[in-house]
């Protein structure tokens, strides 16, 4: 064989392997990225379950907080 001819073969078979590699590459990329994307999700929701909790929390604690002072604003009345 020439030698153009082998060089041209093996530019081929070079280029083969590296679109392979990179296939291959983009493949496990793309993996992780729809893993990263469910992960993400599950943690919004996490992060929305805190957040409505949170909220829940202070809405209680006000409450108590307001019950609190009627109470003392309106015990010594009471014992009197």
């Amino acid at each position: 064989m020439e030698p153009g001819v082998v060089g041209v073969i093996g530019l081929l078979f070079g280029s083969l392997i590296a679109w392979l590699a990179l296939r291959s590459r983009t493949a496990g990329l793309s993996a992780r990225l729809s893993l990263m994307e469910k992960e993400l999700a599950a943690e919004k929701a996490s992060l929305a379950r805190l957040q409505e909790a949170y909220t829940e929390l202070v809405a209680t604690r006000s409450k108590g907080e307001f019950t609190l002072e009627s109470e003392q604003r309106t015990g010594p009345k009471k014992w009197n």
